[in-house]
């Protein structure tokens, strides 16, 4: 397991990253202000190239398989959803959970780590990030965990999309899925 430590502007960040597989890297980063955790990003780190040029359908599915079924059924919807479809895809990153910590919420500070998200990527992965992709849901902390809130009528979805679209995310196709290239 990599780590890596930075600030930029007294928002400092740990990232951690875990080879899965020539196809694929796990990223989890942490962000910190003062010495108090602020949240974290997770993300899976696709080699969309390798993936097309040397697996068969059945072989895709592997790349994905993971001991969460939940997560693997998200990458799974994520990559027959919008990175098949895409051919000048090579690497991307698809962000799988964006939290911050409810008293760090509304003070401009997920604006700034999504600004800060592509130098953090170039700094601590060797091949060239072209897109970063979500899809926005709601996460809360309950009893000490963080849960995702299953609610597409929750009128809080609309706002991050919202959030998301005015830091230069786009819609994909038609999708729930969103893309920033960088």
């Amino acid at each position: 397991m990599d780590t890596d430590e930075d600030s930029s502007d007294s928002c400092n960040y740990k990232f951690i990253t875990k080879e899965l597989s020539k196809y694929k890297k796990s990223i989890l980063i942490k962000f910190y202000d003062n010495k108090s955790y602020i949240g974290y990003i997770k993300g899976t780190f696709i080699n969309n190239k390798n993936i097309t040029s040397y697996l068969s359908m059945p072989d895709i599915y592997k790349v994905f398989e993971t001991s969460d079924k939940e997560e693997e059924e998200e990458l799974e919807d994520f990559y027959f959803s919008v990175l098949s479809n895409r051919k000048n895809t090579r690497y991307s990153f698809y962000i799988t959970e964006f939290f911050i910590d409810k008293e760090f919420r509304g003070n401009g500070l997920g604006s700034k780590i999504l600004n800060m998200i592509p130098n953090i990527i170039r700094s601590n992965i060797i091949e060239y990030v072209e897109e970063v992709y979500l899809m926005p849901g709601q996460l809360e902390e309950v009893n000490g965990e963080v849960k995702y809130i299953k609610d597409h009528n929750n009128p809080n979805l609309k706002k991050l999309i919202q959030f998301y679209k005015s830091m230069g995310f786009e819609i994909v196709d038609k999708t729930e899925y969103l893309v920033e290239e960088i």
